[in-house]
């Protein structure tokens, strides 16, 4: 779920790769902070045991997410690291999404 500013911020950019990754890395920051609030209302809530599967299925999620979403800086240029951090952008908003949906 990302915002409508996000969008206004990608067309406003006009194209310039610099003024794009500013705009992802501004809604990276809000989509990252919507995603530890949710896992700590989480791990809040559950019982123990649900709490160690949660914190297992998160770790899980984050190796996965690194691995579709790695840019390597010495081999790859300025796309390659605008569309991994857009990777990274949207499998947090997702990640986010999804914790939030679990009913507490």
């Amino acid at each position: 779920m990302l915002r409508s500013s996000f969008e206004e911020c990608i067309k406003a950019s006009g194209g310039v790769v610099p003024e794009m990754q500013a705009c992802i890395e501004s809604e990276f920051e809000y989509q990252d902070g919507r995603l530890n609030v949710a896992y700590q209302r989480l791990q809040g809530a559950l019982a123990a045991n649900e709490k160690a599967e949660l914190e297992l299925k998160q770790k899980q999620w984050l190796k996965e997410r690194d691995a579709q979403c790695g840019w390597d800086a010495d081999e790859e240029g300025q796309g390659q690291r605008l569309e991994a951090n857009d990777c990274l952008l949207e499998m947090t908003s997702k990640r986010a999404d999804e914790l939030e949906a679990i009913g507490i």
